[in-house]
């Protein structure tokens, strides 16, 4: 029996009892497919309320290094789902985090084994206009495998970028080329198609989308299941977004660094060298994109601005963005 069935079972019971529930559970219980049985059963219960809280800059509870959801569930013939953003804190504003927390109606807006962290009605119409602007196509429709000499790379450990790269980033031992499994590929025929894809998850805009609904911590495949459509954005803006995102790519490469290190393992010293990002210094450029792409989808000045600023904070904090 699987974790996410044992804890809807338990769930069922003491529902049964009481009427009602309190549970912490990892943040992936909104976002993991093995926890879609959870979720289902969750909220066929009653009302459901999660609350989410990411684990840096600040944690919920000392100790406890994890991505944490808190589901409060009452029983009730009515079948809705609420569910709040997903929190960043300082710590000396932890007395305060709970005072924050506002909770946005997301019963339609669940996904198979996803439920949304959702920012609140902003985001909501976001989400609508990229849906009608798509025509029913997806981001994942255009990443099938297939051949090309027009590559993307880009790296699964996620905190507050994502980070997409045309080069494969410097990374050696010893003198020795090396490769990391964090790092994956995507290959496109055309050039222009490499360049569209990657000015959008460059994007402040696919940052939101990845907070919203992925784990937040690493890049699956569900996480590009999102309203795209390709052929529209190129027939539109197809030269304005590559010239910005090859603008990006060369910017990113011009403020990155090479960390030469000296390492001990197991009886092998060894001499590392790596090739260290700061995605935030490129945030100008990020933002361009992002004007292009709100006037593809019709985003109002307000929308864009809160799209380009959300977690502000937080992002443009001092941390190595390559050891995020």
């Amino acid at each position: 029996m699987g974790a996410g069935q044992l804890v809807s079972e338990r769930s069922g019971n003491l529902l049964s009892n009481y009427g009602h529930l309190g549970l912490i559970l990892p943040n992936s219980s909104l976002s993991a497919e093995k926890m879609g049985r959870l979720q289902d059963v969750q909220c066929s219960l009653g009302i459901s309320w999660v609350s989410n809280y990411s684990w840096r800059p600040s944690k919920l509870f000392d100790g406890a290094n994890m991505l944490l959801a808190i589901w409060l569930v009452k029983k009730n013939i009515h079948r809705k789902v609420f569910s709040t953003r997903y929190h960043r804190w300082q710590n000396e504003f932890r007395d305060m985090l709970f005072q924050t927390i506002a909770y946005s109606d997301v019963t339609t807006l669940r996904a198979p084994f996803r439920i949304p962290k959702s920012p609140g009605s902003s985001y909501h119409k976001i989400l609508e206009k990229c849906l009608e602007s798509s025509h029913g196509r997806k981001l994942k429709d255009y990443l099938c495998e297939g051949s090309g000499k027009n590559k993307l790379f880009y790296f699964r450990a996620v905190l507050y970028w994502f980070k997409v790269l045309i080069a494969k980033p410097v990374f050696r031992e010893d003198g020795k080329n090396q490769e990391t499994s964090e790092m994956k590929e995507l290959v496109f025929k055309e050039e222009i198609d490499r360049d569209l894809i990657g000015a959008f998850i460059s994007s402040n805009l696919f940052s939101l989308f990845y907070t919203v609904w992925s784990s937040c911590q690493v890049v699956n495949s569900p996480d590009f299941d999102l309203p795209f459509n390709l052929i529209e954005l190129k027939n539109n803006y197809g030269r304005e977004l590559s010239k910005l995102f090859l603008e990006l790519m060369s910017d990113l490469k011009e403020n990155s660094i090479l960390q030469k290190r000296e390492y001990s393992s197991r009886g092998r010293n060894f001499t590392m060298e790596k090739q260290y990002f700061f995605l935030r210094k490129s945030k100008p450029i990020i933002d361009e994109i992002d004007k292009v792409l709100a006037k593809y989808y019709g985003f109002t000045e307000e929308e864009l601005d809160f799209i380009i600023n959300y977690d502000i904070k937080y992002r443009m904090g001092k941390e190595l963005e390559g050891e995020e």
